[in-house]
């Protein structure tokens, strides 16, 4: 369940925020990505466990191919990761213990390599070890208040996208606006064309020493430390890569659906307008954008449980759907970055043929209609599919899709066209010549040619006809042109003839 950082006194029942960091990579560099994920001992794969109780009452909220999709490992047995070592696992000490006695007691045989494994899945989620990072601590200070990691994660997706998620919250909550405030302060992570907003500084306590850090270096450095800059594509198409996206969820106690607005305009900001983006759910009021949500719920006074339960609703299976339809829009946006290389792809035909299947898979893999059989949930999540503009940028991509197979096959077309020329340009000028020397055109009587003459002579027949076909071609293709512009722009028109209309007044 959400632990509530609330001071003591105050009517909030909890509240928790997550920050999302977008980067991309060239879908070629995958493998080599999940490689240095692999390679770095402070990340390790999160395994999702069927047998947990919260595993599975997050799971069957969403039908079983969305699940699938959104959680590879669900359901993997555990054969399936003998190939990783255990450091690389997180698991319970039950599942350790099991997945150890397995390993014994199995004979060695020829495997999948790690790399293979996490290739095949749809999604590759990762989990930060604060106990192995001995320059990044879970508790630190922001603006002069205690506050801490939550919990940083990673997900990676064949589409090229990454999703570093950071979930931090000051360590005391003295109302609704204090949160606000740190999301804004917390997010700024580069310096902006315009105002003057401090970056975001944590500074790291210990007995010996104090340092302090920006939070962009310690995504740049540290948690994205594995990736070189050669691999991460420039540009989050997120606010210039300024701010971090972020999810922020407070709950608080309420007596009426007025005292619900006034939360939720207490968080919003005075300076802040909602419009169209304003969502309102089972007593929930948030603000939906592209750069993520901030969502207030309610509860009537003294029902703990249900507000307990509607936070950890919102932070679990409403923050995948969330997720899911960011993923939409960056994937859509890489696949258009892909195919804006238009120099390097009319090159290579294989790489076209390449990003038709990976689109192919992205549409039957992930494109969903109904991620669940609840309607408050399929609710939720058309409504983030229209503020992502996720089907409009869809079919964007089909277009581009499309007009680049239109070029090549017209392009292809052109060379056959070329060939064919060429073809008739060799052969009708050495068919001719050879005709004509079949028939004994030139045998005289009294008057023999050498061999070496005859040569010459067809040579130079073939030469001089070549020539002249080519310029009969050249010139009927330009004539051609000529006869189509003439025909394009000759106005064909119908005689004019008088309009007659019907009367339909019949009396004299």
């Amino acid at each position: 369940m959400v632990k509530p950082h609330i001071a003591q006194g105050s009517n909030l029942a909890g509240a928790f925020s997550i920050f999302i960091y977008p980067f991309f990579f060239s879908q070629d560099n995958y493998p080599e990505v999940l490689q240095r994920v692999l390679d770095d001992p402070v990340w390790s794969l999160d395994i999702t466990d069927l047998d947990d109780d919260k595993d599975w009452r997050h799971l069957r909220y969403f039908f079983p191919y969305v699940r699938k999709f959104l959680f590879p490992t669900a359901g993997l047995a555990l054969e399936n990761l003998l190939a990783f070592p255990p450091e690389k696992l997180k698991l319970s000490s039950e599942k350790r213990d099991k997945l150890q006695d397995l390993s014994l007691s199995r004979h060695p045989r020829k495997k999948e390599s790690p790399l293979e494994i996490l290739s095949s899945w749809s999604v590759v989620r990762w989990i930060w070890s604060f106990a192995k990072s001995s320059e990044i601590l879970r508790d630190f200070h922001f603006r002069g208040k205690e506050a801490e990691f939550k919990k940083v994660s990673l997900l990676l997706f064949p589409t090229g996208v990454g999703l570093l998620l950071i979930e931090a919250m000051p360590k005391e909550i003295p109302k609704i606006s204090f949160v606000r405030q740190f999301n804004k302060n917390f997010a700024t992570i580069d310096k902006l064309s315009y105002g003057r907003i401090k970056l975001a500084e944590l500074e790291f306590k210990t007995e010996e020493n104090s340092r302090k850090k920006l939070l962009k270096n310690i995504i740049q450095e540290n948690f994205l430390g594995f990736l070189p800059e050669e691999l991460i594509e420039k540009g989050s198409y997120a606010l210039g890569e300024s701010f971090l996206l972020y999810y922020s969820v407070v709950g608080k106690e309420i007596e009426n659906r007025e005292e619900l607005e006034e939360a939720f305009a207490e968080f919003l900001g005075e300076s802040s307008e909602v419009g169209d983006l304003k969502f309102s759910g089972v007593n929930t009021l948030g603000k939906f954008d592209k750069n993520g949500a901030i969502v207030v719920v309610g509860r009537q006074k003294n029902t703990g449980a249900n507000a307990q339960k509607l936070l950890e609703q919102w932070r679990t299976i409403y923050f995948d759907i969330f997720l899911h339809a960011l993923y939409h829009r960056l994937s859509l946006l890489q696949f258009s970055w892909e195919l804006s290389k238009i120099d390097e792809l009319v090159e290579n035909a294989e790489k076209v043929s390449l990003l038709h299947w990976r689109f192919l898979q992205f549409t039957n893999k992930a494109w969903f209609g109904h991620l669940t059989n609840t309607d408050y949930g399929n609710y939720i999540w058309k409504y983030w599919k229209e503020v992502m503009e996720t089907e409009r940028l869809y079919e964007e991509v089909k277009t581009q899709l499309k007009e680049l197979d239109e070029y090549l096959e017209r392009k292809q077309r052109e060379r056959g066209e070329r060939l064919v020329q060429l073809l008739t340009i060799i052969g009708f000028p050495v068919t001719f010549v050879l005709g004509i020397f079949s028939t004994g055109f030139f045998a005289v009587e009294g008057l023999k040619l050498s061999w070496q003459v005859a040569i010459k002579v067809a040579f130079f027949t073939t030469f001089i006809l070549m020539i002249l076909t080519m310029g009969y071609l050249g010139w009927f293709k330009k004539s051609l042109r000529i006869l189509r512009k003439g025909f394009k722009n000759f106005n064909f028109q119908k005689p004019h003839l008088p309009k007659i209309t019907k009367n339909k007044d019949f009396s004299c």
